[in-house]
Formats: structure tokens, sequence, C-alpha cells
């Protein structure tokens, strides 16, 4: 189509079809018992039969609720390629920072700590959160930091892009693993909800559930 791209096409189609709607409705004025200015003689009006009239008029709104159909059509499939060119853009950025070493760096700090503290380790953690001790107050903040980041990225940005439907559940999957998904459950979770709490908060778990319920994980809390 001499490289005509669809977009162009489906543009001068939309153009032709207001047009004969345009030429259509034209033409109504000049019919007999129509209101307006004639915009032929009456003398050739008067050869076209009322019916032929009517149907050029039928025409004329046929023509114009098909040009309405077509734009409302076209302005939803722009209105869908951007969103899907969001969410594109919003995975590169999550998966980009998920792959990076900090995250492998944080997650490895966390199950340490639990791997070191055992069935208590949640407990510990936000008893740490008080400490008056300088070096367990130091391993706190260091510990605390890590599962604010890992929390931000996967149970905020990813669970509320989730929420909100703006990533589906392909793409959710394809960012947040089982594995992924057993650490949230097992070792993230469970010092969310200590921390909370014990700082008297609601800790918010719902996201939580949610993944779980994705790969059928279970919680220890």
């Amino acid at each position: 189509m001499n490289g005509a791209t669809p977009g162009r096409v489906r543009s001068s189609i939309l153009l032709a079809v207001l047009l004969l709607a345009a030429v259509a409705t034209f033409g109504c004025q000049g019919a007999p018992g129509r209101a307006g200015a004639p915009s032929i003689s009456p003398g050739v009006a008067s050869l076209i039969p009322p019916e032929t009239w009517q149907a050029v008029g039928s025409c004329a709104t046929f023509l114009g609720a098909v040009a309405a159909l077509w734009a409302a059509c076209e302005a939803k499939k722009a209105a869908e390629e951007t969103r899907k060119a969001a969410i594109a853009e919003v995975f590169l950025q999550v998966r980009q920072q998920y792959a990076s070493e900090d995250m492998d760096r944080d997650m490895q700090l966390l199950r340490d700590w639990k791997r070191e503290q055992g069935a208590r380790f949640a407990a510990v953690f936000a008893e740490a959160s008080r400490a008056e001790d300088r070096v367990m107050l130091g391993r706190f903040n260091a510990l605390n930091a890590a599962r604010r980041r890992y929390s931000h990225l996967l149970v905020q940005q990813v669970g509320r892009l989730w929420s909100a439907k703006l990533l589906d559940e392909r793409y959710v999957r394809e960012l947040v693993g089982r594995d992924e998904v057993e650490f949230l459950a097992k070792v993230l979770k469970p010092l969310e909800k200590a921390l909370a709490e014990a700082e008297g908060k609601e800790a918010g778990l719902a996201i939580f559930d949610r993944f779980e319920t994705l790969y059928g994980v279970q919680a220890e809390v």
C-alpha cells in the first residue's frame, strides 16, 4: 500500500466516512419539508421523491453513527497501547532493580539472621529495635534497611501495581518466582508482623497473602 501505515489507513477511512456523512447531511438540507436554507434549487428538489430524501437522511444518520463509533474505537486502541507501553516500562524498571546485587545481599542477610536466631528470629528482631546495646542496635538497623528495601520493591511496588491491575498475573510470575515468595512468606512476613506489633501498628499483610496464594505457599505466621 505504498508504505501506508495501518494508522494512516484507518484515519483515511474515518475521514471518508465523515465526508460522506457531511455530504449526505448537506444534501438533506435542500429536501422538501426540511428546515434551513436549501442548498439546491426547489425545482431540482421537487424532482426527487420524498422517500429518497428520507433514505438520504437515514444514510446521513447511519454514517454519522459509524463515524462516532469508529472514533471511539480508535481512542480506545490508543489508550490500550499507551497502557501497554507504561506496563512494559514499569516491568523493565522493577526487573532491573530486582536483579541487582543489593537485593541478593538483602535476601541473604535476612536469611542468615533467621538461621542464626532460630524460631524466635522475628521476635528477637522486634526486640532489637529497642535495644540499648549499640552493637545489637547496629545489627537491627542493617537488617531493617534490608527488610525495607525488599519490602518496598516486591510488596509495595509489584504488589500495588498488581492490585491496581497495571501488572497482570503473567508479569507478576515473571518478576517474582516461587523462591522469592517462599522468602516473603517465611522470612519477610514474620519480620513485618513482629515489628508492626512491637510498634503498635497495622502490619498490612494482605499483599503477602496474595503472593502466597499465587504459588500455594504456606506462611509461618
